[in-house]
């Protein structure tokens, strides 16, 4: 998703994130499309605070920078299991 941030945009990083969440409620259960498409909307929003200003003075901490990953993982547990044990 940084790629599709850095090349097109954050207007594009959104429409890309709402198509997702349209695809996945095709194929899983409404609590999991909740749960993943929250904790991916806000790990994105999480990375365009650290990773975008990062990003233009030094590439390498911005792509080493996991916020992101931290926030989405925290949240798609809570939200779909309701708890961080996993």
């Amino acid at each position: 998703m940084a790629l599709v941030q850095r090349r097109l945009g954050i207007t594009w990083s959104i429409v890309a994130i709402v198509l997702g969440a349209v695809l996945s409620a095709g194929f899983a259960s409404q609590a999991l499309v909740v749960a993943s498409t929250t904790a991916f909307l806000l790990s994105k929003f999480a990375d365009l605070a650290v990773y975008t200003p990062l990003q233009g003075r030094r590439f390498m901490l911005a792509v080493i920078a996991v916020v992101g990953l931290v926030v989405d993982s925290m949240v798609f547990l809570w939200l779909a299991f309701g708890t961080l044990d996993f």
